[in-house]
């Protein structure tokens, strides 16, 4: 199965209830590959740095948490199993460069790794987004 995959937003909607993972990001970017995925029919997830890949439907409270060097081995094994239930064989994953917003490098590690582990292709896209 193919998916499409992009990491999640600093930018959040604040409301205290619960949201689906596509209303808490506020990001021209998801939005973007979100449509992307639905018109070329494939499915899409939300790399959160806290809970792993989120569908666009999962419901998940407001928080503010980024993904550290230090926890990208052990975050790689939460999307590693993610990725085996979900039965993908190919996953393109959507970002910006890690030059541009260093920030974002762990969540090119932890993608890397556990694509690896689970024998995907990986298939990276670089874009630069204007969120």
């Amino acid at each position: 199965m193919v998916l499409h995959c992009t990491y999640c937003s600093s930018k959040k909607n604040t409301d205290s209830s619960l949201l689906p993972a596509i209303d808490r990001y506020v990001s021209k970017r998801i939005q973007k590959i979100f449509e992307t995925a639905k018109c070329a029919k494939v499915n899409f997830v939300i790399f959160s740095g806290k809970f792993g890949l989120l569908r666009p439907t999962n419901k998940i409270p407001y928080y503010d948490h980024l993904l550290k060097s230090e926890d990208v081995k052990e975050h790689a094994e939460l999307i590693s199993e993610q990725l085996q239930v979900m039965g993908i064989t190919d996953l393109y994953y959507f970002t910006e460069s890690a030059k541009s917003d260093p920030n974002i490098k762990p969540y090119l590690e932890c993608i890397r790794f556990a694509c690896d582990k689970n024998g995907i292709t990986l298939k990276i896209i670089e874009e630069k987004y204007s969120d």
